[in-house]
């Protein structure tokens, strides 16, 4: 293995078609591999930066699945050929992983608040913008998963494969999130404590919502939309066969097409069997205003003044019980018993 040294100045350090290990140390470098599984490192060592200034230095593998470490500064790193590591440090990096399965991470620990933009390229590729970041994300070709940060605004872009995108890491208060899967059956989730705008476009996707008010768009394809972690969420199914799970306000309901979900959660929904069929009929009563919700028979209650639905747990009891309105269908469509299904939840 070559190993090679820089200095405090600015320099351009080309590595050897072996296995190179490269430090620029302070200077604004430009680092080229070529060849080999090289470890490129901007500065002194991985993590010399975080929460430090630095130079701007960019950096690029070449053929060989290599490791490249940025620096405090506003870096390009360039994997190349082969399934690669990047790492941005602190800083505004752009991180392009290229052909193969890369792995990109936009920087580390508390100091690595910046502006990233990531490009994963080909290949199954793991992207996750930091730790406070505003970045943008592209996954590529490939099935690609891609993470955001825990405090930051990021557009994350599945683009083609069938991606798994992940708002924020579960944890903190990302915010005004943008997440699309693009083409491909996506999985996309949008974290914790995010206000998300999610979109699935093409394909059969999976799309979760987070606590706060997210608006949740499908696009083309049978979608599964989910909405059950909480906030006031505006869903919109767009073509195919769409199910929702938690209804909030739905903007496009097809009846006959799309499917209302009431998942049984502990003592929730216990009133009602499983089925994939419809209510029985019985079960679903339509009434014609709000106010006559509470003496209606149904255990669901639709109202055709406002297109509200609710849950009326009492029955033909009056009053709704521990039940509440689930939901508003924008465009009053003529629903019926048969645009619902009932299933068990895995949490329960």
């Amino acid at each position: 293995m070559a190993e090679l040294i820089g200095s405090e100045s600015p320099e351009n350090i080309t590595g050897t078609p072996e296995n190179d290990q490269i430090k620029g140390l302070s200077g604004e470098d430009t680092i080229f591999g070529l060849d080999g599984d090289d470890t490129l490192i901007g500065d002194d060592g991985p993590g010399f930066n975080v929460g430090q200034s630095g130079q701007n230095d960019s950096i690029e593998g070449g053929k060989g699945n290599d490791s490249l470490f940025g620096s405090g500064g506003d870096d390009l790193l360039v994997g190349g050929a082969d399934n690669d590591n990047l790492d941005g440090a602190s800083g505004n990096d752009t991180l392009i992983g290229g052909p193969g399965n890369d792995t990109l991470f936009g920087g580390e620990g508390f100091g690595s608040s910046g502006n990233n933009v990531l490009f994963g390229g080909s290949g199954d590729d793991s992207i996750a913008t930091g730790f406070i970041t505003d970045s943008f994300a592209f996954g590529g070709d490939g099935n690609d998963t891609l993470t955001g940060s825990d405090t930051g605004s990021d557009t994350l872009i599945g683009g083609n494969g069938d991606d798994s995108i992940n708002g924020n890491n579960g944890r903190s208060f990302g915010s005004n999130t943008l997440l699309i899967g693009q083409d491909g059956d996506d999985t996309i989730n949008g974290g914790s404590f995010s206000s998300n705008n999610i979109f699935g476009g093409r394909g059969n996707d999976s799309l979760s919502g987070g606590v706060v008010n997210d608006l949740i768009v499908g696009g083309i394809g049978n979608d599964t939309i989910d909405s059950t972690a909480g906030g006031n969420d505006t869903l919109t199914g767009s073509s195919g066969a769409d199910e929702f799970i938690g209804i909030n306000t739905i903007t496009d309901f097809e009846p006959g097409i799309d499917k209302l979900i009431l998942e049984r959660r502990g003592s929730i929904y216990k009133e009602f069997a499983l089925t994939e069929d419809g209510l029985e009929a019985d079960e679903f009563s339509i009434v014609d205003d709000d106010a006559s919700v509470g003496s209606s028979n149904g255990f669901i209650a639709y109202s055709l003044e406002t297109g509200n639905l609710f849950y009326n747990q009492n029955g033909a009891e009056e009053g709704l019980g521990s039940g509440n309105q689930l939901g508003t269908l924008q465009g009053i469509p003529s629903l019926t018993n048969t645009d619902f299904a009932v299933r068990d939840t895995a949490s329960f």
